[in-house]
């Protein structure tokens, strides 16, 4: 059964965003478990699985961008737990070849392209937009690779983006994603409390991006956000009993939610 499922990665790849987003899913935990038991099983399934998008993938291949950002964080552990360059290299490239518009998009980049923050290329980005939990896992993955590769250019991008969705588009709460179509970041200052989204999903990738920014560049402020993600937004998503889940968190209710 793993030889059909790593057969059938490139056809999954061809797919809208879901399976791009279970496979950088499964990427990470690869390398979670192998960090915390020493087990290779895992990690060499998620090698072969990298390995076949490798070879259809990259400069001078296949090109082709999801409408998810999972994947590029799975390639970037797994180059942490192989010291395989190929991987973290490929994450670039994915992220590299957002916004080009050199192709035909469908779905949901038919309605808006800054949705899967495809709109310009990463390096010219310079504020936070659509859906929220794409958005995060897009920051991480460019701070990734800034660490990774010293460029100048992702880390400016990132700088900027930082700012704008901190400055302009957080709650008090440290939750993001003031908009509920699409799940994602509004205009500057529109933060409303009853219409709020303030996903959960996103409350912890904000959270694992500004763990990432602390990692890169020692500042403190970045943990000082991260600890008010942790306490305020993402920590209210879950029942006192740990068996229920909120997906939403609004600010404010009449009582009905």
């Amino acid at each position: 059964r793993i030889d059909a499922m790593i057969a059938s990665v490139e056809s999954r790849l061809e797919e809208p965003a879901r399976p791009v987003q279970v496979s950088g899913h499964f990427l990470e935990a690869a390398h979670a478990y192998y960090e915390a038991t020493g087990e290779r099983r895992m990690l060499d399934v998620a090698m072969r699985a990298a390995d076949q998008m490798d070879s259809v993938y990259g400069p001078g291949k296949a090109t082709y961008i999801s409408g998810h950002q999972g994947l590029k964080l799975g390639l970037v552990a797994l180059y942490r737990a192989t010291g395989d360059e190929r991987y973290w290299r490929l994450a670039k490239f994915f992220a590299d070849e957002r916004g080009r518009g050199d192709y035909e998009r469908s779905g949901e980049y038919a309605i808006d392209r800054t949705y899967a923050q495809d709109h310009l290329p990463v390096i010219e980005q310079t504020e936070a937009v659509g859906h929220c939990v794409r958005a995060t896992y897009l920051y991480i993955a460019m701070t990734d690779i800034a660490a990774l590769s010293g460029s100048e250019a992702y880390r400016s991008a990132i700088d900027a983006i930082w700012q704008d969705a901190v400055y302009n588009k957080t709650y008090l709460t440290g939750g993001i994603g003031s908009v509920r179509f699409h799940e994602q970041y509004g205009e500057p200052y529109e933060l409303p409390n009853l219409s709020a989204w303030n996903e959960t999903c996103a409350a912890h990738g904000n959270a694992v991006w500004n763990h990432r920014l602390f990692l890169l560049t020692g500042n403190g402020q970045y943990i000082d956000l991260m600890e008010r993600i942790l306490y305020n937004a993402t920590l209210v998503g879950v029942s006192l009993a740990g068996d229920r889940f909120f997906y939403q968190n609004p600010l404010m209710s009449f009582g009905d939610y």
